[in-house]
């Protein structure tokens, strides 16, 4: 049975505000501070001279899969590596997920 007109705004409005929220906790916690030692170090394989040289020590020393390392690459290539870039791509990953889970939950 389809879900009403009512049910369905009540489910926007949920997922709506349970994404504002996850957005209110984690922006403060994350641009407050500086970055911890694995972030660091994250960064600087991230930022090495070359794409191959970061997949070959990649390769050697990480045994995780290297996209996340790929996708922050890029995304330094766009928007800079200061600190508040850095730090935006895993909030903008988090926050997307917040809300994709809070909408996946409901129930149709």
């Amino acid at each position: 049975m389809p879900a009403s007109v009512k049910e369905r705004r009540f489910a926007v409005i949920a997922v709506g505000a349970f994404s504002f929220l996850a957005a209110v906790i984690r922006i403060p916690v994350t641009f407050n501070g500086g970055l911890w030692a694995d972030e660091g170090f994250f960064l600087s394989v991230v930022q090495m001279p070359s794409w191959s040289a970061m997949l070959e020590f990649l390769r050697f020393h990480e045994s995780h899969p290297p996209l996340f390392y790929v996708v922050m690459r890029a995304w330094i290539s766009l928007a800079g590596p200061g600190d508040a870039a850095v730090r935006a791509l895993p909030l903008m990953i988090g926050l997307a997920i917040a809300a994709s889970l809070a909408a996946a939950t409901r129930t149709p």
